[in-house]
């Protein structure tokens, strides 16, 4: 699996399990993506439409990644 596959797999089931609430009331505009300070991991952040709501989704570190 790349690492498309991969993190759109991860922000998929963060959307399914953990934001289930949030999806269900809002639409996603987008879905963004920022490097942490440390640069190691990336995180996803979602603005929600015609709100001023943001979902900040937990950091994506990807499987191949070198994880100390």
């Amino acid at each position: 699996m790349d690492i498309e596959e991969e993190s759109s797999n991860f922000i998929m089931n963060q959307m399914d399990d953990n934001f289930d609430a949030l999806m269900r009331d809002y639409m996603v505009e987008d879905i963004l993506w920022m490097e942490t300070v440390r640069g190691q991991e990336v995180r996803a952040y979602a603005p929600m439409m015609q709100t001023n709501i943001v979902a900040l989704f937990p950091p994506f570190i990807p499987s191949g990644a070198n994880n100390l």
